[in-house]
């Protein structure tokens, strides 16, 4: 009986043993996966955060990589005097790689998208995460004549290395840049680079009053721009390509410099608007209103009510 008795006590007391090691494990299991929980749920804040700043960020990163590319291609342009065949491939190449034809550029080589992508990629290392791209490019295009906007596309894909989370975003991020102040690659390529001009909307609406030509001869002699959807946009002209667009651009050729600078170019016969004299010279005749301050202001016949002008 006392073997018994004993025998039930080492049963009971085994029972309550291994309760309390059951439960002190089951009381662990369900701390420690709450730990866990509390460890995935702050890690994934993070990397949520990191790639809200990514997308806020990118936006800036384009915007600056594009306006130094495009600044790039114009001085490759005008050292080289020739066009490009295919303008939007070559500013891809400006904006990922810094390089025109493979030749650095002076602003983008160490300064473009493709190494704002690396820091963002490095970043992302020291955070204990792998950031990759695919299919990345970007897309000029104008909205309207004064205005360039470029578009960046592609996915971009965020993973934590312990393997606790990931991300696939497709970029879909547009900047917008105004072409006003830089150099119009049609004056620059043509003369080999003699004969500059900036894009300098005029702030003209009435180019004669009366016999009043002041304000024409004002937008001739500086060789401002309006809007004309019988020009070439400013994207356009970087190909050479100069057909009518909805978002063209023309200025007035300032005969007198190119006489200096650039003679060969000069003729006499030809109207003075920009994408006609350095492209299908087409006739003009001398402007009534200008012919003593201005003798070789010369338009073709279409442009003359536009300038509210008349020929002889």
């Amino acid at each position: 009986m006392a073997i018994g008795k004993k025998s039930a006590f080492f049963t009971i007391v085994s029972i309550i043993l291994v309760a309390g090691l059951l439960f002190f494990y089951v009381s662990s299991n369900r701390y420690s996966e709450k730990e866990r929980s509390r460890v995935i749920t702050i890690r994934v804040a993070t990397m949520n955060s990191f790639i809200n700043d990514i997308e806020h960020d990118i936006e800036r990163g384009l915007f600056i990589s594009s306006m130094r590319s495009l600044i790039g291609m114009t001085e490759y342009v005008a050292e080289n005097g020739t066009f490009y065949t295919d303008f939007e491939a070559s500013f891809n190449e400006a904006i990922f790689n810094g390089t025109a034809d493979g030749m650095p550029l002076n602003l983008t080589f160490n300064s473009h998208f493709g190494t704002w992508m690396e820091k963002v990629t490095d970043i992302g290392s020291k955070l204990d995460l792998r950031i990759t791209t695919a299919g990345m490019k970007v897309v000029p295009f104008h909205d309207d004549p004064w205005r360039l906007k470029v578009t960046v596309i592609g996915t971009i894909n965020i993973t934590d290395r312990k393997g606790l989370a990931s991300w696939k975003r497709v970029l879909n991020v547009t900047t917008a840049l105004d072409i006003q102040d830089f150099e119009d690659p049609l004056y620059t390529i043509i003369s080999s680079g003699k004969l500059t001009n900036q894009v300098i909307a005029t702030g003209v609406t009435d180019f004669v009053d009366g016999s009043d030509a002041s304000n024409l001869i004002t937008h001739a002699n500086n060789s401002l721009y309006i809007a004309s959807s019988s020009a070439p946009s400013f994207l356009m002209r970087f190909e050479g390509n100069l057909s009518p667009s909805p978002y063209g651009i023309e200025s007035i050729v300032d005969i007198p410099t190119l006489q200096v600078v650039a003679p060969t170019l000069y003729d006499g016969s030809s109207s003075t608007i920009d994408y006609i004299f350095f492209g299908v010279q087409d006739a003009g005749c001398q402007v009534n209103q200008t012919k003593t301050e201005l003798p070789w202001l010369r338009l073709d016949n279409p442009h003359l009510p536009t300038y509210e002008s008349t020929c002889s």
